[in-house]
C-alpha cells in the first residue's frame, strides 16, 4: 500500500471490542403494558392519559405516544422478536441510566427552577446540525472567505446535469453530456428499455443490493410486477413505475466486494457506458409514468426508490426533492386516516411503518446535510416505536440456516433496527450538545464534557449490544460484512460529533481557559480526532452505495478537524494524520468527477493541506 496511506493499527477498533452475541432462548415474554406515554415514562412522572397527548406532551411540544399503540410483537417469530427485544432493552436500560443527562443542557450558571427534563425532539434547526459546513464556519478557517451564510456547498455547488428527456446518456459515463446527446439517434426514452432478460437480472440485483437496506416493499409484488412487464411488455402503470426504478437500481448497484484504498483509479467510475445509459432511461421513464399517477402508497415506494436512484449517482439535491415527494405524499396518507393497533398486524400496516421509518430517516438525514428543512413526515403523532418486521412463517431452525437466504433477510432486518435505534441515539446527541452555539461550548465547557462522556457511554453500550452479525473483524479491508462496516462508520460518526465541542475548545479558548482545563479536556479532543482518522481510513470508499455522498462527505468533514487542529499548537496531533488528510482527499477525487460539491470539498482540503504543510 502507498506510503500515504496510514496503518490500520493506528486505527480505533471499537467493533473488535463488541460482546458476543447471546444464544436466544426459546421462549419470549409477552410486554408488559403500561397506561403513562412514553415521555412520561421517561420523566418517571405521573402521566393524565389524555388522547390524542397528555397535558406534559401537549405544553412541551412533545410527539405524545401510547404503549399500547405500540406494535404487539406477541405472534413475532423467536429471532426477529429477539432483536427487537435487545434493542427494546438497550434503550430503557440507557434511559434509567441516564435519566438525568438532558437536564445538564441547559448553562449551569443560569439558576432557575425551569424543568428541564430531556424530551426527545424529532426535529432540528438545520444550524444545529453536524455537517462539515459548520466546522467550516468555525474561526480557525475563517481566512477560507466561503460566506455560507448557513447554506450547504451541495446547495450552492449544485450539478448542471439534468436527464434529457430524448436520451438515455448516464452523467457518469466517460464521455461529456454533449458528445453522448450528439452521437445519440432515436428515441433511446422509449426503444431502450430492459428486455424480459434484463428485467429478471436487474430485478435479481435490486433485491439483492438495495432491498436489504430498505426492505420497505413486497418482494412477491415486485415480483408479479415484473412477470406482467415481461409478458405484455412496460406500460404506463404504476407497477411498471416499480419494476423500472427496481431496474435502474438493479444496473447500478453491485455486491459489495473488499478492495484496498490503492487498488482503483479515482479517474475510472465504475459501470459507465450501455448499461448505465439503459439505467437512467429506466429512471426517466419511471418518473414520467410517476407524474401522472394518483397518490398511493406504490407511488411513494417510487419515489423513495427515485431518491435512492439518485444517491447511487451522487446527485443529492435532486435525491432530496425525491425522499421529500415520497414524504409529503406519505404524509397526506397518514393525515387522511386513523389507525387502530391492530392495524399493524396486516401487511399493509407493516409496509406502512416501514415506509415511514425509510421516508422518515432518509429525509431528514439528507435534509440535515443540505442544511434545508423537512416535510415534517416526523412531526406526526405516528405509532412509530420500531419498523415492524415482515411477516415470518420460518422456524427458528431455519433461521439458523446459513445456507438458505434467511440468514440475508435476518442481517438486514437487524441492520435495519439498529439505524433506527442509534437514530434516537443521535437526536439527543444533537439536541444536548448542537442546540447551541459553539461559544456556549466554551462558556461552560464543564458541562459540556460531563454531557459528552454520559453521550460516549450511552453510544457504546448501544454498540456493545449490538448482534454478532453486525460485528466486524480486523482487518477491515478485508471484510465482506458490508452492513458491519456500516455500523462502525455510524458509531464513529457518533463518537466524532460527541466530542467535536471538546476539539473546538482546545482549538479557540484563550490560553488562560487552556490552562485550566487542558488535563481533562484534551483527550477528549483527542478522541474526535482519531475517531476522525477511523472515519477516513474506512474500507467503503471504493463502493457505491446509497450512502457514497455521505461517506465522502463525512472524510470531508473528519480532514477538516484533523487540520483545523493542525493550525494551532494547542493539541497534539495523533500520530498518522497527515496520511489521513491525504487520504480524504483521495476518497473526494474519486467521486468529485461526478459532484460539482465534491470537487469543491476537494479543492478546500487541498488549499488547507498546502497552507498547513508550509
Amino acid at each position: 500500500m502507498a506510503d500515504s496511506t496510514p496503518s490500520q493499527s493506528s486505527t480505533p477498533n471499537p467493533i473488535q471490542q463488541i460482546r458476543k452475541r447471546q444464544r436466544t432462548e426459546s421462549s419470549y415474554p409477552r410486554r408488559r403494558s403500561v397506561t403513562a406515554c412514553t415521555v412520561c415514562r421517561g420523566r418517571k412522572s405521573k402521566c393524565d392519559n389524555k388522547r390524542p397527548s397528555c397535558s406534559f406532551c401537549q405544553s412541551v411540544g412533545a410527539t405524545c405516544v401510547y404503549e399500547e399503540l405500540r406494535s404487539d410483537f406477541s405472534n413475532y417469530d423467536s429471532a426477529s422478536l429477539h432483536i427487537i427485544n435487545r434493542l427494546d432493552y438497550l434503550e430503557r436500560r440507557m434511559e434509567e441510566r441516564f435519566d438525568g443527562l438532558a437536564g445538564q443542557r441547559n448553562n449551569t450558571s443560569k439558576d432557575t427552577s425551569e424543568d428541564t427534563t430531556f424530551v426527545k425532539p424529532t426535529v432540528f434547526p438545520t444550524a444545529h446540525y453536524p455537517a462539515a459546513e459548520r466546522i467550516l464556519e468555525w474561526p480557525v478557517f475563517e481566512g477560507l472567505g466561503l460566506q455560507l451564510h448557513g447554506r450547504s456547498l451541495a446547495m450552492i455547488h449544485q450539478d448542471n446535469y439534468q436527464f434529457p428527456s430524448n436520451s438515455g446518456a448516464s452523467p457518469l459515463d466517460s464521455r461529456s453530456h454533449d458528445q453522448v446527446t450528439s452521437s445519440t439517434s432515436g428515441d433511446i426514452f422509449k426503444d431502450a428499455l430492459p428486455s424480459s432478460l434484463v428485467i429478471e437480472s436487474a430485478i435479481k440485483d435490486f433485491l439483492a443490493n438495495v432491498h436489504t437496506k430498505n426492505p420497505i416493499l413486497d418482494p412477491a409484488t415486485l415480483a408479479e410486477a415484473a412477470e406482467d412487464c415481461i409478458q405484455n411488455g412496460v406500460g404506463n402503470s404504476v407497477q411498471a413505475a416499480l419494476v423500472l426504478i427496481a431496474c435502474a437500481l438493479g444496473i447500478i448497484s453491485a455486491p459489495y466486494r473488499p478492495s484496498t484504498f490503492d487498488k482503483y483509479s479515482p479517474a475510472s467510475p465504475d459501470k459507465v457506458g450501455a448499461s448505465r445509459q439503459l439505467g437512467e432511461s429506466c429512471f426517466a421513464r419511471c418518473r414520467t409514468i410517476l407524474s401522472n399517477q394518483p397518490l398511493s402508497l406504490l407511488s411513494t415506494q417510487c419515489h423513495f426508490f427515485c431518491g435512492v436512484y439518485e444517491m447511487y449517482s451522487i446527485r443529492p439535491v435532486a435525491a432530496w426533492l425525491q425522499f421529500s415527494q415520497a414524504s409529503l405524499q406519505l404524509k397526506l396518507h397518514i393525515q387522511s386516516r386513523s389507525f387502530s393497533p391492530n392495524e399493524f398486524q396486516t401487511d399493509e400496516g407493516r409496509l406502512l411503518q416501514r415506509l415511514y421509518w425509510s421516508c422518515m430517516q432518509s429525509e431528514c438525514e439528507l435534509a440535515n446535510e443540505l442544511r434545508v428543512t423537512s416535510s415534517g413526515l416526523e412531526d406526526l403523532p405516528f405509532p412509530y416505536a420500531f419498523p415492524h418486521p415482515p411477516e415470518s412463517s420460518n422456524s427458528p431452525a431455519e433461521l439458523d440456516d446459513k445456507s438458505s437466504g434467511n440468514r440475508s433477510k435476518l442481517n438486514s432486518w437487524m441492520f435495519y433496527l439498529s439505524e433506527t435505534s442509534l437514530r434516537r441515539i443521535g437526536n439527543e446527541i444533537i439536541y444536548n450538545l448542537y442546540g447551541q452555539s459553539p461559544t456556549e461550548w466554551m462558556r461552560d465547557i464543564v458541562t459540556t464534557q460531563r454531557q459528552a462522556e454520559q453521550l460516549d457511554q450511552k453510544v457504546t453500550a448501544w454498540v456493545n449490544n449490538l448482534p454478532k452479525a453486525l460485528q466486524v473483524e480486523e482487518p477491515i479491508f478485508e471484510s465482506t460484512n458490508e452492513l458491519g462496516l456500516h455500523v462502525r462508520t455510524r458509531f464513529l460518526t457518533s463518537q466524532a460529533w460527541i466530542f467535536q465541542p471538546c476539539l473546538y475548545f482546545m482549538i479557540h479558548a484563550p490560553q488562560t481557559e487552556l490552562l485550566k482545563h487542558r488535563k481533562d479536556i484534551e483527550p477528549l479532543a483527542l478522541t474526535c480526532l482519531e475517531a476522525s482518522m477511523g472515519l477516513i481510513n474506512d474500507a467503503t470508499h471504493h463502493h457505491r452505495h446509497h450512502g457514497t455522498w455521505y461517506t465522502a462527505r463525512i472524510a470531508f468533514g473528519a480532514a477538516l478537524c484533523l487540520l483545523a487542529a493542525a493550525r494551532v499548537n494547542s493539541i497534539a496531533m495523533p500520530p498518522g494524520w497527515k496520511a489521513s488528510v491525504q487520504q480524504a482527499m483521495h476518497v473526494l477525487s474519486r467521486w468529485s468527477g461526478e459532484s460539482r460539491n465534491l470537487q469543491v470539498s476537494l479543492e478546500i482540503l487541498r488549499a488547507e493541506w498546502d497552507a498547513v504543510s508550509e
